[in-house]
């Protein structure tokens, strides 16, 4: 019986570990930090400015670019001013929803990456 009850045990400790051990994405949720997009919404091909505030400073900090149909984009590390501030400006190629997340190293056991600042802007 007690064989049974430790190999219990171990199978619910591992599957309550697991999510955070070696689930994908990222350590938190949004961080202090927040992005907007200047003109708001965009044409395909029209250049358009992302504008981030409260990102973390004296780290590494990473903008990833994703659309459901274009191949994820890594930029960075980026020159974050001493403010916390950062602007660039793109284009991209196809409509629909783009994310822009800028992330940092993780500040937890995790290892996965904390999501400082995240928008999203519609291309059509």
């Amino acid at each position: 019986m007690k064989p049974l009850v430790l190999a219990a045990a171990v199978v619910f400790a591992t599957v309550a570990v697991a999510p955070d051990a070696h689930g994908g994405g990222y350590s938190h949720g949004n961080g202090s930090g927040s992005c907007s997009f200047t003109p708001s919404t965009a044409l395909v091909g029209q250049s358009f400015t992302v504008n981030a505030v409260g990102l973390p400073t004296g780290v590494e900090v990473d903008l990833v670019v994703t659309n459901y149909e274009a191949p994820t984009h890594t930029y960075g590390p980026l020159a974050v001013n001493p403010d916390g501030t950062w602007s660039g400006t793109f284009a991209e190629p196809n409509d629909g929803w783009w994310n822009f997340d800028f992330v940092s190293p993780s500040t937890n056991a995790t290892r996965l990456p904390d999501r400082d600042a995240s928008c999203k802007i519609r291309i059509s």
